[in-house]
């Protein structure tokens, strides 16, 4: 059981720009109980320790020490080879942008129940 001020969340939502309508155009900040907090690390902890078992190590973003500057930094370097054996470099950028807001909530507990983070997590 939880105790009942520990369920409290409050979401501020702080627009990008002056005078902003559209949900899109706000980032939210949310307000909760610092032991709240500390709950959360550990679970989010507990979550990443068995999630990044399964991810490989071309997968960037949204991890620590492998993020945009360490992609950028690969790229470089197989640019770099494939101009020193003369072939030609392909690359291709996905813009992921609103991709937590598109998530399939189902097939996402579905992945996470296969990799071992049960309902407690």
């Amino acid at each position: 059981m939880w105790p009942e001020d520990w369920l409290e969340l409050v979401l501020i939502p702080i627009g990008k720009k002056s005078q902003t309508k559209r949900y899109e155009q706000h980032r939210t900040i949310s307000l909760i109980v610092h032991a709240s907090k500390v709950i959360l690390l550990v679970l989010t902890r507990r979550i990443e320790t068995k999630v990044n078992a399964y991810l490989s190590n071309d997968q960037f973003g949204f991890r620590k020490g492998v993020g945009t500057r360490e992609a950028i930094a690969a790229m470089r370097l197989l640019i770099e080879q494939c101009i020193d054996h003369e072939q030609e470099v392909f690359l291709c950028f996905v813009d992921l942008e609103k991709a937590l807001g598109r998530v399939i909530r189902v097939k996402l507990l579905g992945i996470l129940k296969f990799i071992g983070i049960d309902w407690r997590d």
